[in-house]
């Protein structure tokens, strides 16, 4: 391929994505109605999100040191555990929900026996 024939590839390469990257942005302009992020999301809303964040946050902060240092903790992981329950074992989730389950026998092993 010759540059010339690269260079035609290129520019129309970039046209395509810019082309999807418009439909995208046309796409949500049209579903978002909204003049500030109070009128999208609830009080109620708001807390699941906050209350959900928190839980993964203590979760990743679990996994990272691979034990369960107090009973909030504890909590936290069993509430990660439900939520993951019937994950399928060879997935992301499936991994996670193996891990968990391990560490919280080895707290509850060590501190609930």
């Amino acid at each position: 391929m010759n540059k010339k024939s690269s260079l035609k590839t290129e520019v129309a390469n970039k046209k395509t994505a810019e082309s999807t990257v418009n439909r995208c942005f046309a796409q949500n302009e049209e579903s978002i109605n909204y003049d500030n992020i109070f009128d999208a999301v609830n009080e109620e809303k708001a807390t699941f999100l906050k209350d959900d964040s928190d839980l993964l946050i203590a979760i990743r902060d679990i996994l990272t040191e691979c034990k369960i240092s107090n009973s909030v903790e504890h909590q936290f992981a069993l509430k990660r555990i439900e939520q993951l329950w019937g994950a399928k074992p060879d997935t992301a989730l499936g991994k996670e929900l193996n891990k968990l389950a391990d560490i919280v026998c080895k707290y509850e092993e060590q501190f609930l026996s």
